[in-house]
């Protein structure tokens, strides 16, 4: 990766959310699975696999995630992409995705 898409990249992820975050929102199902289409996307087939085992190791579950941990998810998911430039892409779109 390019210093200048990692520093984006490093500041996308330090970024903190413009508004507060509530402890009991929860993220729509459609939301995530609009993450874990962008990341199929970035990864291919393995990816649906990879998506389930994330959510399990934040103790959610997809019909009832809490928006606390949407943070923690994306961080998570982009560390499987290794080129850089679907990285930076997928955290862009991720974020978007869930307005974070």
């Amino acid at each position: 990766m390019q210093k200048k898409d990692e520093d984006v990249f490093n500041s996308l992820l330090g970024e903190k959310s413009g508004g507060t975050i509530k402890a009991h929102e929860i993220i729509s199902k459609i939301k995530l699975d609009s993450v874990k289409g962008i990341f199929s996307s970035s990864l291919g087939p393995i990816s649906s696999m990879l998506f389930d085992e994330k959510i399990k190791e934040l103790n959610e579950d997809v019909n009832n995630f809490n928006v606390k941990n949407i943070k923690d998810l994306i961080n998570s998911l982009s560390e499987e992409i290794e080129d850089g430039k679907d990285r930076l892409n997928f955290v862009k779109s991720a974020r978007n995705i869930v307005n974070y």
